[in-house]
């Protein structure tokens, strides 16, 4: 499969469309297209190229029929291609960010319950662990605040 975050952005449509004639040349002589998608190489891709390949393989067919006049089915393939590469970056880069939160969200969920553990029983920890929440949440870092030479968590009294 083409690492999408290896190659370059021009050059994108161009190893889709190469990789995934690649992929169906042997599904086109054998004709199984449908134990192909049962297959790893194919669950194992991301649903827009998933989607590409679905469409390679009707425009693999047609042409081998006939029915579409190779140049046709090339600019085809390559439109097709250039779409998917497009969005397949869009897509990426929300598939990083949902990655990231997921990440924040796990140990913060934890440290949310043992805040509200350290509110409600009146603890000197929980400036501190208040503070880590907004380091987390904000990616600033607050934690590490003096206040006139003292370290955050000490004075803590001074705010209640």
């Amino acid at each position: 499969m083409t690492d999408i975050t290896k190659v370059h952005r021009y050059d994108l449509p161009d190893a889709l469309c190469a990789e995934m004639q690649t992929a169906l040349r042997p599904v086109l002589q054998n004709g199984r297209f449908e134990t192909f998608m049962h297959s790893e190489e194919y669950t194992a891709r991301p649903f827009e190229e998933q989607a590409l390949l679905i469409a390679f393989y009707y425009l693999g067919l047609l042409e081998k029929r006939g029915s579409l006049p190779g140049r046709v089915a090339q600019e085809t393939r390559m439109g097709l291609a250039r779409s998917v590469a497009r969005y397949a970056g869009d897509m990426r880069y929300q598939r990083e960010m949902n990655k990231r939160q997921i990440a924040l969200a796990l140990p913060t969920d934890a440290m949310r319950v043992q805040l509200h553990k350290e509110l409600n029983a009146g603890s000197p920890q929980a400036l501190t662990t208040a503070l880590q929440l907004l380091d987390i949440y904000s990616g600033d870092v607050f934690s590490r605040c003096q206040k006139g030479g003292q370290d955050a968590s000490k004075g803590s009294e001074s705010i209640q």
